[in-house]
């Protein structure tokens, strides 16, 4: 009997831009991008998001990721918060 809501609307405009060589871009429209980096650990399924501005790090758990979607839980958040992104 678990509940289960609609996306977040307000996270619509949200972009993140992970490249090869290990640095990220993320943001909202239209407030801009902001410049990181990003790590993996392999055996646990983790991706680290490292904020350039703030040094803030941002971990979270890899559900699924293909060739052109990636599936990200927040544990952080309660409930924790899953995220969905997908190439254009």
């Amino acid at each position: 009997m678990g509940k289960s809501n609609g996306a977040d609307m307000a996270l619509n405009d949200f972009v993140m831009i992970i490249n090869s060589d290990h640095s990220v871009k993320q943001g909202m429209s239209p407030d801009g991008l902001i410049a990181g980096t990003w790590t993996i650990n392999e055996k646990a399924m983790i991706l680290t998001i490292k904020d350039s501005v703030t040094a803030q790090e941002y971990k979270m758990k890899i559900v699924s990721i293909t060739a052109d979607e990636l599936t990200l839980v927040d544990p952080a958040g309660d409930p924790a918060a899953f995220i969905y992104y997908h190439t254009k």
